[in-house]
């Protein structure tokens, strides 16, 4: 089974699945996740922990980079 068939009724335990697979290093489609994981998402990116980019016209939740620019 995917990660996506997996069915959590608990928060804080779909928060961490996603939080583990976001600062792996993965690209997490928006249109396949559950309303329980875009919950979930939001927080993240309200903590700066994740942001949303575009990649081939399609939205990923990816890890946040701290960018430093020198001028």
């Amino acid at each position: 089974m995917s990660d996506n068939q997996h069915k959590h009724k608990d928060p804080a335990a779909i928060r961490k699945r996603l939080r583990n697979r976001v600062l792996g290093g993965s690209y997490v489609l928006l249109d396949s996740m559950s309303a329980d994981e875009l919950a979930a998402a939001q927080g993240m990116i309200f903590q700066d922990e994740a942001e949303i980019v575009l990649s081939a016209c399609k939205p990923f939740l990816v890890a946040k980079l701290n960018r430093v620019i020198i001028s």
